[in-house]
């Protein structure tokens, strides 16, 4: 037989090994890309972690309260509103955030009096002001701001709305 006629079935030792080689390189390579992006990502606690998820709390309070219809408590530490229906029910929609004033405890949301809803846990402080005017003997909150911190090392994260219907305060 022939050398043209046989053909060839199998990889030389040489290729085995450089082709081996080179393969271990793309794994060395992604195993550092993947530690490389594991330090990049933020945890739950570190500061920046925190922060971010300070703000995106107060976000969420803020965009809530800018829709206010009506607000039955508004505290310092709390505030309790009615907001236009969201569930396609026909009936508003009750929103709560709360605090109890002691550091290390959550920053709760209570969605029509069902079970409360950690949204920011340990909270250090926490604060909201409000901007209202008595016009014709009827309480409209017009504005709030809210504040908060989580840590002790922490910054404080402030936000502020404008209430677009300045809805009715009635305690």
């Amino acid at each position: 037989m022939t050398r043209s006629a046989c053909s060839r079935r199998g990889l030389t030792l040489v290729e085995v090994v450089v082709s081996l080689a080179a393969m271990g390189a793309i794994i060395v390579g992604l195993g550092a890309a993947i530690m490389v992006t594991a330090r990049i990502v933020p945890s739950a606690n570190d500061r920046t972690g925190t922060s971010l998820a300070a703000a995106e709390a107060l976000d969420e309070l803020m965009m809530d309260l800018e829709f206010a219809t009506r607000i039955t408590l508004a505290h310092p530490s709390g505030v309790r509103f009615f907001v236009p229906d969201r569930t396609n029910n026909g009936m508003e929609e009750e929103l709560a955030y709360l605090w109890s004033g002691s550091p290390g405890q959550p920053l709760l949301r209570i969605t029509n009096g069902g079970a409360p809803e950690t949204i920011l846990p340990q909270v250090r402080q926490f604060g909201l002001t409000y901007s209202a005017d008595n016009g014709g003997g009827v309480v409209r909150v017009r504005a709030t701001w809210a504040s908060v911190q989580v840590q002790r090392e922490s910054s404080w994260m402030h936000h502020g709305t404008r209430l677009l219907n300045a809805p009715e305060y009635a305690p």
